[in-house]
């Protein structure tokens, strides 16, 4: 797998499940294995539900993308909510 750590590993199953698509697959170098668990707790703790777009590495940072909860048309969250969610994720 050329130096990355494939989603499809069981640690990463809590991740899986709050994904948008069930079929994307979370690739990320070892490295940063512990940050995205490390995120997917915080954003569990705070948005139980909480929906995740996408996990890459990205300019030497790790990018986690996740909406507050599923999206839904029209919006179902605040902006204070995905302000909350961002603080999250950030370092």
């Amino acid at each position: 797998m050329g130096g990355t750590e494939s989603a499809r590993d069981d640690a990463f199953e809590p991740v899986r499940r709050h994904g948008r698509d069930p079929s994307y697959t979370v690739d990320v170098g070892p490295g940063w294995r512990h940050l995205v668990l490390e995120c997917h707790e915080a954003l569990v703790a705070e948005f139980p539900e909480y929906e995740m777009l996408a996990v890459k590495q990205k300019w030497g940072a790790l990018a986690f993308q996740a909406f507050p909860r599923p999206w839904q048309p029209g919006g179902n969250w605040t902006s204070a909510e995905h302000a909350r969610l961002d603080a999250s994720v950030r370092p």
